[in-house]
């Protein structure tokens, strides 16, 4: 899991750092509630595309009429892509899991970086 103060090291703009240190600490309150597992990149989850992840890079994996944040999607995924590269240890994603469904709460651009990086399964915090 990324830490807050790698955050801020990393040089990221002060809102970007928020959201990010934000999202840690989601993902950190999930954990606690959560089963911790991992996730094999290409499951299948309810509410994630899985075109995206037969993409070679992270501008076909959100092309331009489909990407929700705008340049902020290639951006996250370029600095997961880095993460990875780099050895450190990505946040889990979180899924919610009734029966034998499952739907990601957050980590798609996560799913999309391991995908592009060759990691065939991530750290993930499984809610029932």
């Amino acid at each position: 899991m990324i830490a807050p103060s790698s955050i801020v090291d990393a040089g990221i703009r002060t809102a970007k750092a928020l959201r990010l240190y934000a999202a840690w600490e989601d993902a950190r309150r999930a954990a606690a509630r959560g089963k911790r597992t991992t996730v094999r990149v290409g499951a299948r989850l309810d509410n994630f595309n899985p075109d995206r992840l037969r993409s070679t890079s992270a501008a076909t994996a959100y092309p331009r009429h489909d990407r929700p944040r705008g340049q902020d999607d290639l951006r996250s995924v370029a600095f997961h892509r880095r993460a990875i590269r780099q050895g450190r240890a990505l946040p889990p994603i979180v899924v919610h899991r009734r029966g034998r469904r499952r739907t990601l709460l957050d980590g798609a651009h996560r799913l999309v970086a391991a995908h592009l990086e060759g990691v065939s399964t991530v750290p993930a915090i499984e809610l029932l």
